[in-house]
């Protein structure tokens, strides 16, 4: 059997040593990125051999038989001999041996590597493409957006110098902007708050009860916190709400009381701490969410501060209902598994939406579904089938939501059926994990689609011609200013069009 495997590898690497050969004589090469033509070849060479794979072995292990077999005692010759029984126990082993390496091969070799020649012979088109749209950004005064696209040329192209010289420029529009809105309150709209698990059965007497033994305590954020929700959790007619007003007003007024210590970084500290809590209670989440990471890297005695772990915690949570961070989705080019998707949703209101999605690659996470997506365009057109405008983002999120935790009121006028047991929910705006200030918002646009001519051309549209969008700008009325959307269709659906 040795000799047998030993003269099959042998035949296989001389059958890839030809193939190379024929390939490098043969191959005419694409428009590549500089630099990309031996991984091109190499890839080319790969895939071509492991499509004839299936020959190759066979060929091969007949010849390996025939050599191998070639001089035969008598006794081999006897029919339902030991000798004839053994070399068909060879044949049988190594069949299954092939067998699972030729359903290996088929299933995840073949397409591993056509998606990457795929990926070398479209990177020139999606470089032009990612530098194209950055330069348009800068321009137009989104430099947090098209810092994203400049990430994802130099991705594309470490060692391109256009790429290179874009993402400094991209990085330096976004940190003079960073300048001027470091002391500006960023107000966006923001999807309900979710309740927090740990504290959704508490009573509203039992929240005041923790609230008083912070107090007692002196634990003034926590005291404020309890008191807080106890107040949200009342009514307008709750006998308790007097009692939670008054307690929580107490503990704000001790939390703006000045405070002895005994240097100056303790002040500074406290002063922080307590700047990152009147952001969480306002509503800010992002800005708490920072400046409690930030406190949370102060020295050892600092970052076990229970305060600071619990609101960056609460803080965090919240963050992640509004936005995703960045590097979620920095393997998007190794994992994903569709291109170039796009589809139409009709609404009852008449008013259809046309999306378009560059790639998309899906995560298992906490037992679920999570969906990324690359490039994601969206074209709205009102009832009577007219352009009105369109947005983009480089990168949205996908989540499933249950139907039963929609309103009703979004039931009708998205056309959602309680029939299904979830729907697509799409996150638009994404932040950095530690540094503040850089968010990726949609860019609304009401002259162009975004969507490449190619795809426009199969979908029967065109972009509007510049003298048309010129005369076609409106205001911007009823453009959803929400940071998230909901698909009316469910999400089994939506996971089979991008997977197809």
């Amino acid at each position: 059997m040795k000799k047998l495997i030993l003269i099959l590898l042998t035949y296989v690497l001389l059958v890839f040593l030809l193939i190379t050969g024929l390939v490098h004589a043969f191959l005419d090469l694409p428009v590549l990125i500089k630099g990309a033509e031996s991984s091109y070849r190499f890839t080319a060479v790969t895939l071509c051999f492991f499509t004839l794979m299936p020959p190759i072995l066979l060929s091969g292990f007949t010849v390996a038989c025939a050599v191998t077999w070639k001089k035969s005692d008598s006794i081999s010759r006897r029919r339902f001999s030991q000798a004839m029984f053994d070399r068909l126990k060879t044949v049988i082993v190594i069949s299954i041996g092939l067998v699972f390496f030729l359903s290996m091969n088929e299933e995840v070799l073949v397409p591993s590597f056509q998606k990457k020649l795929n990926h070398i012979e479209n990177a020139p088109m999606e470089l032009e493409s990612a530098l194209s749209t950055t330069r348009n950004l800068l321009n137009q005064g989104h430099p947090y957006i098209a810092l994203q696209y400049a990430k994802r040329a130099v991705d594309i192209a470490p060692k391109d110098e256009e790429a290179i010289s874009t993402l400094k420029k991209a990085q330096d529009a976004v940190d003079l902007e960073h300048d001027r809105q470091m002391y500006r309150k960023i107000t966006d709209a923001k999807v309900v708050k979710p309740i927090h698990d740990e504290h959704a059965g508490y009573t509203i007497l039992q929240l005041l009860e923790r609230s008083k033994e912070a107090a007692e305590k002196k634990q003034w954020f926590d005291a404020h916190y309890w008191a807080q929700l106890a107040v949200d959790a009342c009514d307008g007619t709750n006998t308790n709400l007097p009692a939670a007003t008054q307690a929580a007003n107490y503990a704000w007024k001790q939390l703006n009381l000045p405070v002895e210590f005994d240097n100056s970084a303790e002040r500074e500290y406290y002063k922080k701490k307590r700047e990152g809590y009147k952001a969480y209670v306002s509503g800010d989440d992002l800005k708490a969410y920072y400046i409690f990471l930030s406190l949370g890297e102060s020295p050892a005695e600092k970052r076990k501060d229970p305060d600071v772990i619990k609101f960056f915690e609460l803080a965090k949570e919240n963050v992640e209902n509004q936005y995703f961070f960045f590097d979620e989705t920095e393997n998007m080019n190794q994992l994903a598994d569709s291109q170039n998707v796009y589809f139409t949703l009709d609404y009852p209101d008449g008013t259809s939406n046309v999306f378009y999605i560059s790639k998309s690659m899906d995560i298992k996470r906490d037992g679920g579904l999570v969906r990324y997506l690359e490039d994601f365009n969206v074209i709205h057109y009102d009832s009577n089938g007219d352009f009105r405008y369109s947005f983009h983002v480089p990168y949205a999120k996908v989540t499933a939501q249950l139907v039963s935790e929609i309103d009703e009121s979004s039931h009708a006028s998205l056309g959602i059926s309680r029939k299904w047991k979830s729907v697509p929910v799409i996150t638009l705006q994404s932040v950095d994990r530690t540094t503040e200030g850089v968010i990726s918002k949609p860019v609304f646009e009401f002259d162009r689609t975004g969507i490449p001519v190619h795809i426009l051309d199969k979908l029967g549209m065109k972009a509007l011609e510049e003298e048309d969008s010129m005369t076609s700008v409106i205001s911007f009325v009823n453009v959803p200013k929400s940071t998230m959307m909901i698909l009316p269709m469910p999400f089994s659906d939506f996971h089979v069009i991008l997977t197809v």
